[in-house]
């Protein structure tokens, strides 16, 4: 799928040059083990830059060897094909004349094509993953040189001084080095099938072919017009003729002219055309021409019958968008089959997927929560998949809901084309049953005329379903099979409405009054931008509506994208590395209305994606982090909060905690370790590898294998939480940070028994997730929100909209009400004061069109009444602010029946980690009119110094407000 560029001016346009490479983290350049080499041969890719959002194409299009290679918002496809002398190496040839990029092996030449290697030019190419999927530096085989686009983009979109040279392992990388290889798919089409050829700009009208000169043009649709046909004849590497039913000449350009009307000629090789979904789920394509970078198009997006059809630089202009809809080879103009009895035999109370006999797929609705529309996946194991039949107005008809929307199935328009959408209102379906035992989804309202159909006899994801015709077509026809994973049952918990921010919230932390500080990187929608410097917001969701402060611009001289956290024990905010892999920065949440930033003391090891835990005494651990500051082990060093000092803890080491078999390598395999002071004093490593360990940090430190989750896999992106005193609860995770099987794999880890570890598999969660967050609630459950059911970072597709709470009474997961956004990739989920859960954020990538500049709250079951109303909740009338920790405490309560009582740390969480967050069940005692005397545990291991926020329940297990209490040493 072709991603969408920023919009640019087609004169805007940059040099693209060979220069020192510069990476961060780990990449050895262009030795071939490095060499990312999973691309198709022959498949097209197209080249953006990341730092502008430009595409590389040739300047001008041009056949001509040595043609220079700029950058352009136009987009352009290169074929990428292995090279036959270098392993791991790739020629990248241009899509539309067969030229190939070249490069001498000298600095600071510009980039050009050719017909191969000669002399000093060599055309094997080298790609180096860089910090996200799909971004690659491309170097020159067999020298430390890479693609680099001259000057940086600046506010007037124009360039600049070049960049300076960095040597191999600069770590100030600015992004003009890195490119976002984007494949294009382009769709295999029916042969057997006659199509209309349907433009999307202007209603009504099909592709036709004027009787005189055979020029294809615009026209109003006419069924009974053969001219108006259209077949395909398959040729080779995905490209048709595109052939006139009534005439049986093919569409042809005849000259090499750019802007050439589109004529009829005899078919041959010449012309040929491929056909690419424009966007995800949009079911229309564009038609591209092979050998040349254009495109079909209706000239000047006119409505009017009779414009021509010509060629055009590809865009995403609707004037370049077509549907396929197909007609019936042996009969078009038959009448329509007259119904059958409706099949009445369905259960309605549980769900059933629908899947396409042409396919194998199944019906669908998009986690585009501004998206009706209804397409086809493969997945179905997800709430979007299942359909919930309910008996109709009309005898023998049923009306169709979504399991995850609540919304029914409808049309727009009673017509070919009709997209099949979702509303609040029920439509009545009839399904006409066949032999095979599959049925057509029949409206009523259309007499047996019209059925469900998936545009084009199309076989993709993401295909529509519209109304047709009836035809007894298999894409018409589909199979009902139960859900034997899902019941539908009335979920509790409330979504609030979205807030809106004015950045994508990348990372999290709890304030003690009940705020939340959030932040993205050093530019609010994008973390490449680089340049010592973040954006943060604070959010308080404590004021009806919850108000926020703007995106403030904070100079610490640290790009905070991508660190570790931690709370300090007096509330402070601790960020260490991250982007700038050394830097810290300690935020101070008690100076002023937005807090006061401040540059920290630097870390002995550059770190990135290292995780911190707080220890006994106070200080912070750290350990990993190799996606920034240098791919190496990357031992624990810990800091002294009282002296400003960091001391490297040289007994433990990575390697033991790094047993995954993530395909990136230590890239990958020490980052967002799960780490936890125990009651032992100890530290537990929980994962993500299958092995955990115990780390003691007295001395120099050690580690010590502790056990394994037995047949659970590595799990990437998965979360833990500590749920009670010394219990975790281990919940989804990938094999791969960006590759292999997603699971919804839960676990419970039991570390209360000195070094002995008990391992409890339960039941799944519903969904499998990575990248998820997951949230303790102060009753013990356990919110588990958002994530993947794949490991693609920047993508919606496979968002798991669903919530799902955890009962530790009885291991069982629950299904959750549908957020409104997708939380994917640089998500966050934190536990508010008055104890609902705030979700947010996602993407942070720039010109990808996922990014979630937002945030929305979670109302859980504990706070509704039985008709799904506030529940009247207790309210603390006093408590002390500070209490000692193995002591007890009184607290007031505004009634006199009987309470429970727990404390929740203050937590920071940013990629699925919180390590600061734990729940300490308090026993109490109630003294009689409304006193309690509460004990907080006497194990400074398991009472960890710090700010806590202290929740009391009622009989019905409602949550008051916290008020905010710190634990001390004395």
């Amino acid at each position: 799928m072709l991603a969408p560029l920023l919009s640019r001016s087609n004169d805007s346009r940059y040099t693209v040059y060979l220069r020192w490479a510069a990476f961060f983290g780990c990449i050895v350049l262009s030795k071939s083990q490095n060499c990312y080499d999973g691309f198709e041969d022959g498949m097209v890719y197209q080249l953006a830059a990341r730092h502008t959002a430009f595409a590389m194409r040739l300047e001008p299009s041009s056949v001509e060897i040595d043609s220079a290679v700029v950058l352009k918002a136009d987009s352009a496809g290169w074929r990428f094909e292995t090279d036959p002398d270098y392993p791991g190496h790739y020629n990248i040839i241009s899509a539309w004349n067969d030229l190939r990029l070249v490069a001498s092996s000298d600095e600071n030449q510009p980039i050009t094509v050719g017909a191969g290697s000669s002399g000093a030019t060599r055309d094997a190419w080298c790609f180096l993953r860089k910090k996200s999927k799909d971004v690659f530096s491309i170097a020159l085989q067999g020298t430390n040189l890479a693609i680099d686009v001259s000057g940086e983009l600046v506010e007037e979109d124009t360039p600049t001084d070049t960049w300076p040279l960095k040597d191999a392992n600069d770590e100030d990388d600015k992004g003009n080095q890195d490119f976002k290889v984007i494949q294009t798919s382009c769709s295999i089409i029916d042969t057997n099938e006659v199509f209309r050829l349907v433009p999307r700009h202007a209603a009504g009208k099909a592709l036709d072919v004027d009787p005189v000169d055979l020029l294809v043009i615009q026209n109003e649709n006419d069924d009974s017009l053969d001219s108006q046909k259209w077949v395909f004849q398959a040729s080779t590497d995905g490209y048709y003729n595109i052939v006139n039913e009534k005439h049986k000449l093919a569409m042809s350009l005849a000259s090499s002219s750019q802007f050439e009307a589109v004529t009829l000629s005899q078919i041959q090789d010449d012309d040929l055309y491929k056909f690419c979904p424009r966007n995800n789920y949009d079911g229309s394509f564009q038609i591209l021409v092979k050998g040349r970078d254009w495109a079909l198009d209706v000239s000047g997006s006119s409505p009017v019958d009779g414009t021509v059809l010509w060629s055009d630089t590809p865009s995403n202009d609707l004037s370049q968008a077509f549907e396929f809809r197909p007609e019936s080879l042996s009969s078009p103009t038959a009448s329509p089959t007259a119904p059958s009895p409706c099949d009445t035999s369905f259960d309605t109370s549980v769900p059933y997927s629908f899947s396409a006999m042409h396919s194998g797929k199944v019906l669908a609705v998009s986690v585009n929560p501004y998206s009706a529309m209804v397409f086809q996946t493969t997945s179905d194991d997800d709430l979007a998949t299942q359909w919930q039949l309910e008996r109709g107005s009309t005898f023998g008809h049923y009306a169709i809901k979504n399991a995850l929307t609540d919304l029914y199935l409808t049309y727009d328009q009673m017509q070919n084309g009709g997209d099949i959408t979702q509303d609040t209102n029920p439509t009545n379906w009839c399904f006409l049953p066949d032999e095979s035992g599959y049925h057509n989804i029949v409206p009523e309202a259309g007499n047996g005329e019209y059925a469900i159909d998936i545009s084009a006899f199309n076989q993709d994801d993401g295909a529509k379903a519209v109304l047709y015709k009836r035809s007894g077509a298999t894409n018409q026809n589909f199979l009902l099979a139960k859900s034997v994973q899902y019941s539908i049952v009335n979920a509790a918990g409330v979504w609030e409405p979205v807030i809106d921010l004015d950045l994508v919230p990348a990372a999290a932390a709890n304030l003690p009054d009940g705020r939340i500080v959030m932040w993205s990187a050093a530019a609010r929608y994008d973390f490449a931008d680089g340049g010592g410097k973040t954006f943060s917001t604070i959010l308080d969701p404590m004021q009806s509506p919850p108000q926020h402060s703007g995106a403030n611009l904070e100079n610490t001289h640290h790009d905070m994208f991508c660190p570790g956290t931690a709370v300090f024990e007096d509330g402070r905010v601790f960020i260490t590395g991250g982007t700038d892999s050394k830097v810290t920065t300690i935020y101070n949440p008690f100076q002023g209305q937005l807090g006061e930033w401040i540059e920290g003391p630097q870390m002995n090891v550059g770190r990135g994606y290292h995780s911190m835990a707080p220890l006994e005494d106070g200080t912070i651990l750290t350990v990993g982090g190799s996606w920034s500051g240098g791919c190496m082990e990357k031992g624990a060093e810990v800091f002294d909060v009282a002296t400003g000092e960091w001391t490297l803890k040289t007994g433990i080491l990575t390697e033991p905690m790094m047993n995954t078999n993530d395909v990136e390598g230590i890239y990958r395999a020490d980052n967002h370790m799960w780490l936890w002071t125990a009651p032992n004093g100890l530290v537990f490593h929980a994962g993500p590898s299958i092995t955990m360990n115990w780390l003691d940090v007295s001395g120099d430190g050690s580690v010590t294998f502790a056990a394994s989750r037995t047949g659970d896999i590595d799990s990437m992106m998965g979360c833990t939480v500590m749920f009670d005193i010394g219990k975790l609860l281990k919940v989804g995770g990938a094999e791969s940070y960006e590759s292999g099987a997603t699971t919804n794999s839960a676990y419970v880890i039991d570390i209360n028994n000195g070094m002995d570890v008990d391992v409890q598999r339960i039941g799944d969660m519903a969904f499998p997730r990575s990248k998820a967050n997951a949230v303790v609630l102060p009753n013990g459950h356990v919110v588990v929100v958002g994530g993947t059911k794949t490991t693609q970072l920047f993508s919606d597709e496979t968002a798991v909209l669903n919530a799902e709470i955890w009962d530790p009474n009885t291991n069982e997961f629950s299904v959750l009400p549908a957020m409104k956004i997708p939380r994917n990739y640089h998500s966050i989920a934190i536990l508010l004061k008055d104890g609902r859960v705030l979700s947010g954020g996602g993407g942070l990538c720039g010109a990808c069109d996922v990014n979630h500049a937002n945030v929305e709250i979670l109302v859980p079951p504990y706070l509704l009444d039985s008709n799904g109303n506030p529940a009247t909740r207790p309210v603390i009338m006093s408590a002390p602010s500070s209490v000692t920790i193995g002591k007890t405490f009184n607290v007031q309560m505004d009634t006199s029946g009987d309470h429970t009582f727990a404390i929740m740390r203050l937590g920071a969480v940013t990629h699925s980690t919180n390590n600061d967050a734990r729940r300490i069940p308090l026993e109490s005692k109630n003294n009689g009119g409304g006193t309690f005397e509460v004990a907080v545990p006497t194990n400074p291991s398991v009472a960890l110094r710090g700010l806590y926020f202290l929740f009391a329940m009622n009989e019905d297990g409602v949550p008051s407000v916290a008020e905010t209490v710190s634990l001390t040493s004395n």
